[in-house]
């Protein structure tokens, strides 16, 4: 079983960025969709606008994952209103922008995860993939192994 952080821990991180600025709306936004949607690192820097349906008081996200599958994720409130607070300072086709303008490519993405893990002291196993395990743990504990599977894009629930 992969190792996964508290619900204590990823308050702190989604608490850590400075939200006075829009950079630090970007990465608090960035976090939530990995850390609360369980999307993988490529798959949040891919998204675009086109990408991100409103349903009432829903957001969702639709998009192509690993394997040119489509994938529908339903954001928990705290990630949607962090990407809604994103979307109002980025007004590009993307939703992800490096500080140089462009879209924000996993690298990059990578970079700032660590960053934050690295400020919060977080242990050496905490990469941003983690954020995806802890999104699965959290889910097993309120729904059924299925709906885990299809929110990850899963198709075996071995993986």
């Amino acid at each position: 079983m992969p190792q996964v952080l508290t619900h204590s821990e990823v308050t702190s991180l989604l608490s850590a960025p400075d939200l006075r600025g829009k950079w630090g709306r970007r990465d608090r936004a960035f976090l939530s969709v990995m850390a609360l949607g369980g999307l993988r690192i490529a798959e949040v820097c891919s998204l675009k606008r086109e990408h991100v349906l409103q349903d009432g008081a829903l957001t969702r996200l639709t998009f192509a994952g690993k394997g040119a599958k489509m994938r529908t994720v339903t954001l928990p409130h705290v990630a949607a209103a962090a990407l809604h607070a994103t979307l109002k300072d980025f007004p590009g086709p993307h939703i992800f922008y490096s500080g140089h303008g462009r879209p924000l490519r996993a690298r990059s993405g990578r970079w700032v995860a660590q960053r934050y893990f690295d400020a919060l002291g977080f242990e050496a196993w905490v990469h941003p993939h983690s954020l995806r395990h802890t999104c699965a743990t959290m889910l097993l504990r309120v729904t059924d192994m299925r709906t885990v599977q299809r929110t990850l894009g899963h198709t075996s629930p071995q993986t």
